[in-house]
């Protein structure tokens, strides 16, 4: 998840879809107070997270508001009958959960129906012109670090808005559900990007990320390290770092 690869996302997605179609946390009840039944109520919220991490990423955003109300009604349930000492941090997370859902759709764009529809960022057949190489053009984007590090900034987890968009950017388009059981945007009726004349399904090429959240300059060298390390002979490497700019009020001797 951290990386983003598409091809793992809709694993991740299909095995905690699998979790809630058949009501695997059913066993949480408001009548039992125990310390094993909290645990276990900790262990469903966290799972709302991080399926909710996987459905914004895939950007199934219907799925979503269904899971965001179910874990504000499950987080009420929790506070309600244990009075935990992590209800703050819970109610904390609902709320960038809300405030992210909400910076992320500041536009809402329709169809001719009245339609809300999805966009989607990443590389598509639709999207992507093709490029004629030539042989000055030898080198392929593999590596890929993206820095988060402003102070004041809509983030879920450590997630923030601007490292969202900015993954999806440099990715391509997952293969959907034809059935589009969850979500008709961003693709109806679209060829999927990964897929030839024939049908078969081809292999992805996204490059590889790492995501960091206000990272120390240690680990910041750390993984730039190891991202220069796996680069291939004709591999590039991109840095993404979105910071709060340094000023000062000091003059230079030549100002005066």
């Amino acid at each position: 998840m951290r990386t983003s690869e598409t091809n793992y996302l809709n694993e991740a997605f299909s095995f905690y879809a699998a979790i809630r179609g058949r009501a695997y946390y059913s066993r949480t009840s408001k009548d039992d107070r125990s310390v094993q039944m909290s645990d276990l109520m900790v262990k469903k919220l966290r799972y709302y997270a991080r399926f909710i991490v996987v459905c914004l990423l895939l950007k199934r955003m219907k799925l979503v508001r269904d899971l965001v109300r179910e874990l504000s009604k499950q987080i009420d349930e929790y506070t309600t009958t244990y009075e935990p000492e992590d209800q703050l941090e819970w109610s904390l997370v609902l709320a960038e959960i809300k405030s992210f859902i909400d910076a992320d759709n500041t536009i809402n764009v329709l169809d001719m129906d009245s339609n809300t529809i999805v966009l989607s960022h990443r590389l598509s057949g639709h999207n992507t012109p093709p490029v004629e190489k030539t042989p000055m053009m030898n080198l392929t984007l593999q590596e890929i670090l993206i820095v988060g590090n402003c102070n004041d900034q809509v983030k879920f987890s450590e997630l923030t808005i601007d490292m969202f968009r900015m993954l999806q950017t440099l990715e391509r388009e997952p293969q959907e559900d034809v059935a589009q059981i969850y979500d008709a945007s961003p693709a109806p009726n679209k060829i999927p990007f990964n897929g030839d004349a024939s049908g078969r399904t081809l292999k992805r090429e996204n490059p590889h990320k790492y995501l960091l959240y206000k990272p120390t300059f240690s680990q910041l060298m750390v993984f730039l390290a190891s991202g220069f390390k796996e680069l291939p002979a004709n591999g590039a490497m991109l840095l993404y770092i979105s910071a709060d700019g340094a000023f000062t009020n000091s003059k230079h001797p030549q100002d005066r």
